[in-house]
């Protein structure tokens, strides 16, 4: 037969309902505390890579100007007869 002295130590043994409730409370609150860090974190990940995205555009842009700029070089040089090193 079971006595006091065995349920006492089978409450400090395994969970009862009062501690599975507080544990409930515990993770329900760490779960809200984490959705709020990772709503935050992915924000700043949306604003990086926003960055990049036009980073990217820019030195598209820049290369297209780069190339243009080289090709009006290379032919006023052409035309006053001068001859261009080559880029090592």
């Amino acid at each position: 037969m079971i006595t006091d002295q065995d349920i006492t130590k089978l409450k400090t043994v395994f969970a009862t309902k009062e501690d599975l409730a507080d544990l409930a409370i515990e993770v329900g609150e760490l779960k809200d505390s984490m959705d709020e860090k990772f709503t935050h974190l992915d924000v700043k990940l949306d604003r990086f890579l926003g960055r990049i995205d036009r980073l990217d555009l820019e030195n598209a842009a820049g290369a297209v100007a780069q190339y243009r700029h080289e090709r009006h070089i290379n032919a006023l040089a052409d035309h006053v007869g001068l001859t261009l090193l080559p880029e090592e």
